[in-house]
Order: C-alpha cells, then structure tokens, then sequence
C-alpha cells in the first residue's frame, strides 16, 4: 500500500514538470514576443536543431539552437523579402567572390 502511494505521488510530481526539451523553446519564443516578433513558423531541422522565423514590421528574424541545450547557433535579422545571406563562400564555388565578379 504505502509503495503504490509512493508511486502515485512520483508520478504525480513527474506530471507537473515541464518537458525539459520544450523549456528553451518556450524560453526563446517568450524573448521573441517580449521583443514585438510575430511567431510566423518553428520547425526541426534535418540536423535536429529549432528554427524559428518571426516577423516584426519590415524585419524577419531567424534563430536557430539546440534543442537540448538551449544555445543559439543563430541569430539572424534581415529586411523583409531579401534572403539570409549563403552559410560559406566555399560551398558556392565562386572561391568567395560575388556572383558575376571575375576570378583575375
């Protein structure tokens, strides 16, 4: 008797902690509204990390972290329309040069 007792209140107290996966994210969002950000979409990425894209005005925010552990891996803001710049220069195979530019 005193077991199943003991049971029910570990239990019971595992049930009212938040998922320890969805506390940076719920962190983070939080941030993101306190700031004036529209939540415009949260996604996985085939590395396992979040990204979240909000929108405030004229202004599109990116972050991307770790699930697990919370770090930010990317804080990006650009104007509404224009597209994050490429991640490296090397995986475009101009060598690092802007498109059209010569290789002299």
């Amino acid at each position: 008797m005193r077991a199943g007792f003991a049971t029910l209140v570990l239990l019971s107290l595992l049930a009212a902690m938040p998922a320890v996966g969805a506390q940076p994210l719920d962190r983070i969002v939080a941030g993101l509204r306190d700031e004036g950000y529209q939540i415009v979409e949260v996604r996985r990425t085939w590395l396992g990390r979040i990204q979240i894209e909000a929108q405030r005005g004229a202004s599109r925010r990116e972050v991307v972290f770790n699930r697990v552990t919370g770090e930010i891996l990317r804080d990006y803001t650009t104007p509404t329309g224009d597209p994050p710049p490429a991640s490296t220069s090397a995986a475009s195979g101009n060598g690092g040069r802007p498109p059209g530019a010569s290789a002299t």
